[in-house]
C-alpha cells in the first residue's frame, strides 16, 4: 500500500478523533515504525503521551485533551465527573478541566493535568458519545457528584439537563434505583431532588425562574403551574406561571429574545387578551428577586388571599 494512501488512513481517523490517534490505530492503517519516526521528525506527527499521537496541524484545544486522556488510558475508559457535564453543555460548568473514569485496575499512564478515577461498577451501558468523545451519560455524572455539589447546584444542574432533553427525571429514578444500593455517597441528596421531580415535572427554563420558584418554597407559598397554555376556542399564549383558583398569571421578565419591539408587541397584545379574560397579571423582573424578594410575595400573597 502506498504510503499516501495509509498517511490519509490514519488522518481520517485522527480527524473523527479531535486530532488524535494511537500507535495501535496508526500499525492498523499499515504505518511502519519508520512512517511513525519520519512523521515525528518532521513535525507532521506529535506525541501526546505514550501511545497516543496528534496532528500538528489540527487546532487541538479542550476536546483534544479529553480524546487524548480517554485514548491513553483505553477501551472502557470514559469523561466523567465535572469535565463530563461540561461536555454534556450544562450552564456553570466550564470547559477546562480533564476528568476520567475507567475500569478499577486500570493503568493511567502517569496523565499530566488529569484526573484519575477508577469504579468497580462501571458498566458499557452508562457510557454515550459525545463529539465523537466517550463520556459517562448524564445520569450516572449527576449521580456521581450529588455529594460533591451544593444541594441548589445539584437541583440546578438536574433541571438544566432536563431542559435541554439530556434526559428525564424518568431515567434519573432508574439510575438512582440502580446505584442507591452500593452505599454510594450523594443518594440521599439525589433522592431529595428528585421527589420534587415526580411525574409531569416541568423544568425552569432559565435561572430567574428558578430563583422565583426557590423564592416561593423559601416563604411557604404553595407552588403555581408552570409553562400554561391558555385561551379557550382561541389560543391566547403561554404563560409562565399561573395560580388557576386566583386566576393570577405571573410573567418573569428578562427572558432572552423578548427585547425586541414585536415581542414587546406581542406581549402587549396577550396581556390585554388575558386580561380581558379575567386574569390578573403580575410582572416581575430580576432586579425585583435581588433587592425586593418580601415585596414579590407580598404582592402574591395579597392577590391569592383575595380568591381564598
Amino acid at each position: 500500500m502506498k504510503t499516501n494512501v495509509i498517511i490519509r488512513a490514519v488522518q481520517k481517523i485522527a480527524l473523527a478523533q479531535h486530532g488524535a490517534f494511537t500507535s495501535t490505530q496508526a500499525f492498523a492503517c499499515g504505518v511502519t515504525p519508520s512512517m511513525l519516526r519520519t512523521r515525528l521528525r518532521t513535525g507532521e506527527w506529535a506525541v501526546a503521551v505514550s501511545g497516543v499521537y496528534i496532528l500538528t496541524g489540527h487546532p487541538g484545544g479542550w476536546r483534544q485533551r479529553l480524546m487524548v486522556a480517554v485514548l491513553a488510558v483505553g477501551e472502557g475508559a470514559a469523561i466523567s465527573h465535572f469535565a463530563a457535564l461540561a461536555l454534556w453543555g450544562l450552564p456553570g460548568f466550564r470547559e477546562s478541566r480533564v476528568e476520567i473514569v475507567a475500569p478499577h485496575g486500570r493503568r493511567h499512564h502517569r496523565l499530566k493535568n488529569v484526573t484519575f478515577h477508577e469504579s468497580r461498577n462501571l458498566p458499557t451501558s452508562h457510557i454515550k458519545h459525545r463529539d465523537g468523545i466517550p463520556v459517562l451519560c448524564i445520569e450516572r455524572v449527576l449521580c456521581d457528584l450529588a455529594h460533591r455539589m451544593h444541594f441548589k447546584r445539584l437541583e440546578r444542574a438536574v433541571d438544566n439537563a432536563i431542559t435541554r432533553n439530556l434526559t428525564t427525571a424518568e431515567k434519573l429514578w432508574e439510575m438512582w434505583a440502580e446505584m442507591c444500593g452500593r452505599g454510594r455517597p450523594g443518594m440521599h441528596a439525589m433522592h431529595k431532588v428528585l421527589l420534587k421531580r415526580g411525574p409531569g415535572y416541568i423544568a425552569p427554563e432559565s435561572e430567574l425562574e428558578a430563583r422565583f420558584i426557590d423564592l416561593l418554597e423559601q416563604y411557604g407559598i404553595e407552588q403555581p403551574e408552570r409553562q400554561v397554555n391558555l385561551g379557550a376556542e382561541e389560543w391566547i399564549g403561554r404563560v409562565d406561571f399561573l395560580y388557576r383558583r386566583a386566576k393570577l398569571i405571573i410573567e418573569l421578565d428578562g427572558r432572552v429574545g423578548h427585547d425586541g419591539e414585536l415581542d414587546r408587541t406581542r406581549d402587549r397584545l396577550r396581556d390585554r387578551a388575558l386580561t380581558a379574560a379575567g386574569f390578573h397579571i403580575m410582572h416581575v423582573k430580576w432586579e425585583d428577586l435581588v433587592l425586593n424578594p418580601a415585596g414579590v410575595v407580598a404582592d402574591i400573597r395579597t392577590v391569592l388571599a383575595r380568591a381564598a
